[in-house]
């Protein structure tokens, strides 16, 4: 019995041993995935640091270049303002300036022929009246083409004007 209780104590004391070797096996690994995991905490925090502070520094950028963009958009805003008020009069001033001369008329209101009545075989009365008709419809018909041409002209310039700001504003963002 002895014998017995010699292997069993030798048993006790492999068991023992074990658990002793993984318990401070176990320490030691708690000991280096806790020093591990400090410094990931640390590498953590400076990466959160960098990009704080590269996103602070993005933001400025921004504002920045949105002031300027917005000072740029203002310049070219009054710019096409002025240019498109100065359109705006140059027309209302041709309108002014037809108006004014269109009591008289492009076309002459007289015939263009005397009549004779030696050369005539009918109502001259009534010829020179229908060919004064004729020559007003003509010269109203002109009137209201030439209206409708300035209308076209003045849309045209006026988006021109629009156009040559915006490109203007746009060459300014590229620099």
């Amino acid at each position: 019995m002895n014998r017995q209780k010699g292997v069993i104590a030798i048993l006790y004391l492999w068991i023992a041993g074990g658990i002793a070797v993984t318990i401070v096996g176990l320490g030691i690994a708690v000991r280096v995935q806790t020093s591990r995991l400090e410094s990931c905490k640390e590498a953590h925090a400076q990466f959160v640091a960098v990009v704080k502070a590269e996103g602070e520094a993005a933001a400025k950028e921004a504002a920045r270049v949105n002031l300027v963009n917005q000072k740029a958009k203002e310049v070219a805003d009054s710019e096409y303002a002025k240019t498109k008020g100065d359109l705006a009069s140059a027309y209302a001033a041709y309108r002014k300036l037809r108006q004014s001369g269109s009591s008289g008329g492009g076309l002459s209101r007289q015939p263009t022929f005397t009549p004779s009545a030696e050369r005539t075989c009918f109502d001259s009365a009534k010829f020179v009246r229908s060919v004064g008709d004729f020559e007003a419809g003509l010269f109203d018909s002109f009137r209201s083409l030439e209206d409708g041409a300035i209308k076209i002209t003045e849309r045209g310039d006026t988006a021109l004007v629009g156009l040559a700001a915006s490109m203007k504003w746009a060459e300014s963002l590229s620099k």
